[in-house]
């Protein structure tokens, strides 16, 4: 489940994504099967310290009408092109409906824009509605409580980050920042018991995802989650997946990798679209290969700005 874009990308609208999977409308070739892998070792056992799920997370949601689909993807070109006011409207257009995939992406990121342009009862009225659209999709809570520590609301910030947490407790970014809207607010040692678990929950994914034995599509939830958190270890992974053996973790690792402005990443997706041998998942390499170039040059024309911190813009 992705938000669309690296941590390091968090602070701007990033091109709307399907909270399952990206609802673009310009489908992409499956990925060739896999070769049969032996069975790897089942998830290990949580530290005694974690939390576990309150809840069995939210069935998959459809990708979205055609209507929703064509609007989305005109909002995300149009955010391409720095056009927020046409990127807004498109986002709007594609949140009204039925709740699909497409429609949770374009309010996630109509809530976004209303927010960067300081409009926080805007911001504030689309998580609300997103909240009550779909409550079981940790991502939303986890935006939504990035909103409220971001505009001073450190109360339902630790309500929604802590629900996201509840909801996936394998859901890493809500860990970090929760962390530090506990400690802004005097919690210091339930920051230090959570980041505890953090380091823990980030070893044990990092590790299967690693695994030999571990088959390619188990490991792509994974590679969904680390994409999400700004840690360097996170990153590091990201890159040996793409150099790995799995078809299916190399093309998912290139293509959240394409949303990260590193140098070593655009590397990283670079050799692997070179050395790959199969036209199908060649084609899809040098996609992510093109927009981790884009991503690099306007990261290097642009300097993105950073997350804001717990309590504050």
């Amino acid at each position: 489940m992705t938000l669309g874009c690296h941590g390091r990308d968090a602070p701007k609208a990033p091109a709307a994504q399907a909270p399952a999977a990206q609802a673009a409308a310009e489908s992409k070739s499956p990925a060739p099967p896999e070769k049969p892998q032996p069975s790897g070792p089942t998830d290990r056992a949580a530290a005694p310290a974690n939390p576990e799920p309150v809840a069995k997370p939210a069935p998959p949601l459809s990708d979205g009408t055609p209507d929703q689909l064509l609007a989305l993807k005109a909002g995300n070109e149009a955010l391409a092109r720095q056009d927020s006011a046409a990127a807004l409207s498109s986002f709007i257009e594609a949140f009204d409906g039925p709740t699909t995939g497409a429609s949770i992406s374009a309010g996630l990121a109509a809530a976004e824009l209303h927010a960067q342009a300081g409009r926080d009862a805007e911001a504030g009225a689309f998580y609300g509605r997103l909240l009550q659209m779909a409550p079981d999709i940790a991502e939303i809570r986890f935006t939504a409580g990035r909103f409220y520590s971001g505009s001073g609301q450190a109360e339902k910030a630790v309500e929604e980050l802590e629900k996201a947490i509840a909801l996936q407790p394998d859901f890493l970014p809500a860990y970090p920042l929760l962390g530090g809207v506990l400690a802004a607010t005097g919690a210091a040692g339930q920051s230090a018991e959570l980041m505890l678990t953090y380091e823990t929950r980030l070893k044990l994914l990092i590790d299967k995802l690693g695994d030999p034995g571990v088959a390619g599509a188990s490991k792509v939830p994974i590679i969904d989650v680390l994409a999400l958190i700004e840690d360097d270890r996170a990153t590091r992974a990201l890159i040996a997946a793409v150099a790995g053996n799995s078809v299916h973790a190399r093309l998912a690792a290139a293509d959240a990798l394409s949303h990260d402005p590193d140098p070593a990443a655009l590397e990283a997706i670079s050799k692997a679209a070179l050395a790959e041998t199969d036209p199908i998942a060649r084609r899809a390499l040098t996609a992510s290969l093109k927009a981790a170039k884009q991503r690099f040059d306007a990261g290097s024309r642009h300097p993105e700005p950073k997350m804001p911190t717990p309590g504050g813009r």
